[in-house]
Order: C-alpha cells, then sequence, then structure tokens
C-alpha cells in the first residue's frame, strides 16, 4: 500500500509540477508581451525624433550640395571671365607690340633708303 501511495503521489506531483511549469510558461510570455508593449511605448517617440532629425540632416546635407554647385558653377563663371579678359588683354598687348614692331621696322627700312639708297636711271 506504501507503494501505492508513493505512486499516486509521485503521478500528483508530476501533475502538479507538469501544470506548474505551464502556468509559469504563460505567465512569462504574458510578461514578455506586456514588456515589449512598454518598451515600445516608451522608445516609439525617440525613434519618430531619430528618424525626424535624420530626415532634416538629410535635408540639410542636399541644401548644402547644392549650395556647393552653385558655388562651383559661379567661380567658374568668374574664372571663365577672367581668363578670357586676360586673353583679350595679352592679344591687345601683342597687337600693339607687333603694330610697333612692324612700325620700327618700317622707319629703319626707310632710314636706310633714304642713306643708302641710290637711285640711277638709264636710258637705252
Amino acid at each position: 500500500m506504501e507503494a501505492m501511495c508513493l505512486k499516486v503521489m509521485e503521478n500528483q506531483q508530476s501533475k502538479f509540477q507538469s501544470e506548474i511549469k505551464l502556468c509559469i510558461a504563460q505567465e512569462m510570455e504574458q510578461v514578455e508581451s506586456r514588456l515589449l508593449a512598454r518598451l515600445q511605448a516608451e522608445f516609439a517617440p525617440a525613434h519618430a525624433a531619430y528618424v525626424q532629425r535624420q530626415e532634416e540632416l538629410c535635408e540639410q546635407i542636399e541644401s548644402v550640395r547644392e549650395e556647393a554647385i552653385e558655388q562651383v558653377d559661379h567661380m567658374a563663371d568668374v574664372l571663365d571671365t577672367k581668363l578670357d579678359d586676360e586673353y583679350y588683354n595679352l592679344r591687345t598687348e601683342l597687337e600693339e607690340y607687333v603694330r610697333d614692331e612692324v612700325a620700327h621696322a618700317e622707319a629703319k627700312v626707310v632710314e636706310h633708303m633714304e642713306n643708302h639708297a641710290v637711285v640711277s636711271l638709264s636710258f637705252s
């Protein structure tokens, strides 16, 4: 009889342990669900603020990029203008130099002809 009582007690204890394990597992699931819900509720505003800040930073980066492109275009225009001006000035100086040199050479030729040229006419 004692063995039988022991067997019944073991069965009841085993059944009780199974029920407790099931109950603890269900409670753990409920705690986990509540904890996840609370964490999501706590972090949702921070996440929304993070996303908003990220979007703002992306917009600022795009704005800076566009401004940089405009500045580069402006500087290219300024550089083109300066190069055109410099080219025009150099061309003008070169033209003046060539004119002066041609005039000087012409004067030398005329002077040489006046001082050393002999003209002779012969009629036959």
